[in-house]
Parts: structure tokens; C-alpha cells; sequence
């Protein structure tokens, strides 16, 4: 069997979100072992199909470090010491999951005793190593655009060209808690219902920043509607903390303490949420578990939480948000900024009433009046893993266009692969704005072209004149500009050329040239994916008004006659 180590220095929410990937890894007989902080253990444990987890005791080694009295290699030997484990073995592949500085130098430091790493890593001389396209998509590309056209989940098992396999049990569960839980859940059903069909419907009270959470009082009138409403049975639930349980009794003593309340660490909350019907959460740790056990989710997301990004894959849920244009993803940004946090107040209770009875009684929602400024989504699958489409509310034409047009392009450079609903989902959303928008983008082409060719001209008249050498980098410069362009689905390939053009080894200059005019040719291969997309969606706004015109005369003669 295959050995890979995943590295993944992240919280308890993107080890769950690992979860995806390990099961996967399960399926195709290989032995997951874990490299975690210390102190997130615990969410690693309750994951089925790791072998191992080793762990850093990153307290201890910053206590060495900070401390005056202890020198710094008291700290440098606790840390060779946390690695020893995965130091001493051999890895047919070594995973460089959570993508940050720390990781990626044990990564590096990995590199003689692994066949392979996936992601990056570094070189001898500190300059990135991408172990594919998909490491730069990850690592360069989606952290400098504002709507991810690709999920986290998808990109991880594309960059180890693995099929996300969702057969196999992804998370461990005890037989006591599944057996009390689902006993305890069917009292309640059968003290509730008549002939009615009671669902119960968790309630998520805390994420890991204010930020991401329901105003109080909202929250308070959501548990209040659930609680009055004839189908529906709310449960609040708690993680064994004194902040949680602080605002559990907070929340209860509102009902008359008359709530159903449940505290659990990570693997008794496994059974629990087996045994819901809905679960209402905003961005946490418990949406990724739910997310595992396929339990459809409300998930509001607010503050800096990722939404394009990380938010759910289930297609049976949906996510709720202001207007992503309106947002900001930067946690610094949010947590500077009193617009940004007051954000929180447009989730109104009444629209989560009307999703859950959407999702789960499939009642009509778009006679539901949803918030000004807040939009839905369904995620659904596509040949890339999962998509975020409209589903009700408002939404920014802009933003949605630039998000479905950059997975097109992700989908043609990646997987050779088109979608002709993503056309169709585009075009559908403003097909008058669409025009607007392509033709700016046909000016972006030409002002990019005429900057690649000009480029590529003065690559090839270098011959060690400084004059020829000052106007190659100028072009080059001037090109490499375009990755600050508005529109995300124009400065992708830029971005990734100017990544690839960071990671060249400079130490050979005939070399180097080689390869920079290998990567502007693989520019200009962009550019014509870009032009590509660009004529099949004019083609589809201009046969959707002659359909529009068709329908309009029908109607006409229908009245005439």
C-alpha cells in the first residue's frame, strides 16, 4: 500500500474539510497518515481512514521560543523532536495541505525521503516548487481573486488527480452515541407528532468569530420560529466549553429553559447530527462534519468566512449571504471595518424559516420576499466538483458572471473540458449586461495581446544589448501589470505566468529565456480559451433574443387571433 502523509496545520474546520480528501485517499488502498498541531488533535481523531497522527506541540515550542529564559534551541530541538516521526520514514507522497510557510518547509525538508510532494514546497535556493498546474492555481491564482471559481475540496483531489469518492464512511462514530442519540431523537419525534412530519433542525449557536454570527436577537427569533412552527423541532447545539454553555443558558433561559440543549465533543456530535433532518450553522467546524455525514445544511455566511471557497459541497444545501460583491473575505479587513461587521444584521430569521422549508417540504421559494441585498446558492456538481449556483434573493451580475466565466476558463486549461450550462447559467442572468461585459473583455484581449506580442518580439531580439535588455523588461513589466486588471477571469493566466515567472531558476540566463518564451506561448494558449468563451457566450446571448423575439411574436399572434 501507498504511504502519504498529509500535512495540515490549519483548525479544527480544515482538518474536517480534510476529511473529503482522506476518504478518497481510503478508497485507493492507502495508508493516511497525519501530521497536526497538538491542540487540534482531537478533530483529527474522529476522521475514518488515518493510519497515524503525529503531532507539533506548537505551545510548547512557542513557550521556548518567547520565553527569555530558555534559548531558542530549546525550541528548534522541541520541534526536530515533533517531526522525528515523519522524519525517519519514507512517503510515496507528502501533502502540503494547509499551504503555509511552516508546512511548506517541512514539506521541503521531506524531499529526500518522499517519492513526491503535492503542492509546494521549496528549492535549494528557497524559490517555490509546484508540483502541478493545480498547486499554482491553489497557491497563486485563488488567493488573488475575489470569487474562487473552485471549491478547496475539488482543488485538493485534482492536484493529486484523485476522484473525490464520497462511498466510504468519512468520520469515526461509537456505537453507545449512535444508539442513545437516535433513542433520544425518536422520543422527541414521538412526543411531537401526531400525524405530522416533525423535523428536527440543529441549531449552531457560536462560530470562531463574531464576526460570522447571527445578531443576537435574530438568533433568538430563529429559535423562536423553529420552536413555533408545527413541523419543526429545534435543538440547540453546544460544544463542551464554559463560552458555549455560557451562551446555551443564555439562549434557554429566553424559552423558559424549555429548549432541548445538546453538549458533545467531536465524536459523540457525529451521532447527533446523524440524526437530524437540517442543520442552521454559520461558517464552522460542525458545517464541515455535517457536510461528511451528507446532513443538508443552511449555512449563513458571514464576516470573512470563505464562502466560494470552503463553503458547503452538499447539493442538498444551500448558503445564504450578503451580496458577495459587498463582502470581504480578508479577516483583517472585516475586523477593521464597521460596515463590513454590520453585515451581520441582513440575515433575517424569516429567510432562514422559509430555506428550511424549502429543503425539507420543497415548498416554492421564490414567492419567499428574501432581504434586499442577500443572495442564496445551491451547490451542485459539475465535471470540476462543486459549483455555487443562483438560487433566490439579490445577486451582483458582475460577480456572477466573473465567477461562472473563471471556472469555463479553469475548466478548458485543466481538464480540456466545457460546460454548456455554465453558458446558459451566464447568459441567463443578464444577457444584456453580458454583452456589456464581453465587450470589455474583447478589449482586455487585444490590449493583452498587443503586450504579448510585443513581449514576445523583444524576448527574441536579446542579444546582451542593455537598450534591447531595459525593453524586454519594460514589456515584460508592463504585461505582468495586467494581473492588477478588474476582471478575474482576464488576469488569471497572468497570474499564473507571473507565478511560474517567480519560480524560474535565474542562475542560467539562456535557460530562463527559453522558458519565459515557453510560458508567454502558454499566455497566448490562455488568451485563445479566453477568446473561445468569449464567441460561444456571444452565440448564446444572440440565439437567447431570438428566442426571446420568437416567444414574443407567438404571443402577439396568440393575442391577434
Amino acid at each position: 500500500m501507498k504511504e502519504v502523509l498529509i500535512i495540515n496545520l490549519k483548525r479544527n474546520g480544515d482538518i474536517f474539510a480534510m476529511g473529503h480528501l482522506v476518504r478518497s485517499l481510503m478508497a485507493q488502498d492507502t495508508n493516511v497518515t497525519l501530521l497536526v498541531l497538538e491542540e487540534f488533535k482531537k478533530a483529527a481523531e474522529v476522521l475514518h481512514g488515518v493510519s497515524r497522527i503525529h503531532t507539533i506541540d506548537r505551545k510548547k515550542v512557542l513557550t521556548y521560543k518567547k520565553n527569555r529564559i530558555f534559548s531558542d534551541g530549546f525550541a528548534l530541538e522541541q520541534f526536530q523532536k515533533d517531526l522525528a516521526p515523519v522524519v525517519q520514514r519514507s512517503w510515496d507522497s507528502v501533502v502540503n495541505y494547509s499551504n503555509d510557510r511552516v508546512s511548506t518547509h517541512i514539506t521541503s525538508l521531506l524531499k529526500p525521503t518522499s517519492t513526491k510532494h503535492v503542492g509546494i514546497r521549496f528549492n535549494d535556493t528557497c524559490d517555490i516548487e509546484f508540483s502541478n498546474e493545480w498547486s499554482i492555481l491553489f497557491n497563486d491564482v485563488l488567493t488573488e481573486i475575489n470569487y474562487s471559481p473552485v471549491n478547496f475540496v475539488d482543488t485538493y483531489h485534482n492536484m493529486l488527480s484523485l476522484e473525490n469518492n464520497a462511498s466510504n464512511y468519512a468520520l469515526k462514530t461509537k456505537e453507545e452515541y449512535n444508539l442513545s442519540a437516535h433513542k433520544n431523537f425518536e422520543e422527541i419525534r414521538n412526543i411531537e407528532s401526531t400525524d405530522k412530519d416533525i423535523k428536527i433542525i440543529g441549531v449552531q449557536l457560536t462560530a470562531s468569530s463574531p464576526n460570522k454570527m447571527l445578531v443576537h436577537e435574530e438568533l433568538i427569533k430563529l429559535i423562536d420560529e423553529l420552536y413555533m412552527h408545527p413541523n419543526f423541532f429545534p435543538v440547540l447545539l453546544v460544544a463542551p466549553t464554559n463560552e458555549e454553555r455560557r451562551l446555551a443558558s443564555l439562549v434557554n433561559s429566553e424559552f423558559n429553559n424549555s429548549l432541548v440543549s445538546i453538549e458533545s465533543d467531536f465524536l459523540a456530535m457525529n451521532s447527533v447530527l446523524l440524526n437530524l433532518d437540517l442543520l442552521i450553522t454559520p461558517d464552522t467546524s460542525i458545517k464541515h462534519l455535517a457536510d461528511l455525514s451528507d446532513i443538508p445544511t443552511i449555512e449563513y455566511s458571514l464576516g470573512e468566512s470563505p464562502l466560494f471557497k470552503q463553503g458547503t459541497v452538499n447539493p442538498n444545501s444551500v448558503v445564504i449571504t450578503p451580496l458577495v460583491n459587498k463582502r470581504s473575505f480578508s479577516k483583517s479587513e472585516v475586523e477593521n471595518s464597521l460596515e463590513l461587521q454590520n453585515q451581520n444584521i441582513l440575515i433575517r430569521a424569516n429567510d432562514l424559516i422559509a430555506l428550511a422549508s424549502y429543503l425539507m417540504f420543497q415548498e416554492d421559494i421564490s414567492t419567499h420576499s428574501f432581504q434586499d441585498n442577500i443572495t442564496v446558492y445551491r451547490p451542485k456538481k459539475d465535471a470540476l466538483g462543486t459549483k455555487y449556483l443562483y438560487l433566490a434573493g439579490d445577486f451582483d451580475v458582475n460577480a456572477e458572471i466573473e465567477r461562472l466565466s473563471s471556472r469555463l476558463l479553469i475548466m478548458k486549461k485543466l481538464i480540456g473540458q466545457d460546460d454548456t450550462d455554465l453558458y446558459d447559467d451566464m447568459v441567463s442572468l443578464d444577457h444584456n449586461y453580458a454583452k456589456t461585459w464581453l465587450e470589455a473583455c474583447k478589449e482586455d484581449v487585444t490590449d493583452i495581446s498587443k503586450n504579448l506580442l510585443a513581449t514576445l518580439r523583444s524576448l527574441l531580439q536579446l542579444d546582451g544589448n542593455i537598450n534591447k535588455t531595459k525593453t524586454f523588461v519594460a514589456n515584460l513589466t508592463e504585461l505582468c501589470s495586467f494581473c492588477d486588471s478588474e476582471s478575474q477571469f482576464m488576469k488569471i493566466p497572468l497570474i499564473r505566468f507571473r507565478a511560474r515567472l517567480e519560480a524560474l531558476d535565474t542562475s542560467d540566463f539562456m535557460a530562463s529565456s527559453r522558458e519565459v518564451e515557453s510560458l508567454l506561448y502558454e499566455v497566448k494558449s490562455d488568451i485563445q480559451h479566453q477568446v473561445d468563451i468569449i464567441k460561444i457566450t456571444q452565440d448564446k446571448i444572440r440565439s437567447t433574443k431570438e428566442q426571446l423575439r420568437a416567444n414574443s411574436s407567438r404571443e402577439v399572434s396568440n393575442e391577434l387571433r
